[in-house]
């Protein structure tokens, strides 16, 4: 299985997994807890997807389209006071629940690609958080 693989597995149970993922990642970050207070946790769920599709986008093809929205995003996320000392306590959570999600399909080559995957897309979210890009 590879990264698009899983993908398609993911968003046919998307609020599953996003569901499962929120509730680890504010269990286990609970610093994080602070910038979701007033956030609609159903349309971040659907944020959640969104992302995991440009994740995937972006690691296949370095998708120019998938590499300014993840520079916006980091902007926002800049905006919003997000530090961006979170992000490896994001992947971490994001890996663990992807781990529970697959079960045994879940193998160190599918959670290495994954890794490479939110890796990338964290250091194209990075460029967006140091300089600021504005739809």
């Amino acid at each position: 299985m590879d990264v698009k693989e899983s993908l398609q597995r993911i968003l046919a149970q998307e609020r599953k997994v996003t569901d499962a993922f929120y509730a680890v990642f504010l269990e286990r970050c609970p610093e994080a807890r602070a910038y979701f207070q007033a956030t609609d946790m159903g349309r971040q769920s659907m944020n959640l997807s969104i992302a995991l599709l440009v994740i995937e986008c972006y690691h296949r093809s370095s998708s120019p389209v998938a590499e300014q929205y993840l520079h916006y995003q980091g902007t926002r996320h800049h905006d919003r006071g997000v530090p961006l000392g979170l992000y490896p306590q994001f992947l971490d959570t994001l890996l663990l629940t992807l781990r529970m999600f697959h079960g045994l399909e879940w193998d160190e080559e599918l959670e290495a690609d994954w890794r490479a995957a939110v890796e990338k897309a964290a250091q194209a979210m990075s460029v967006g958080y140091q300089q600021h890009f504005h739809v």
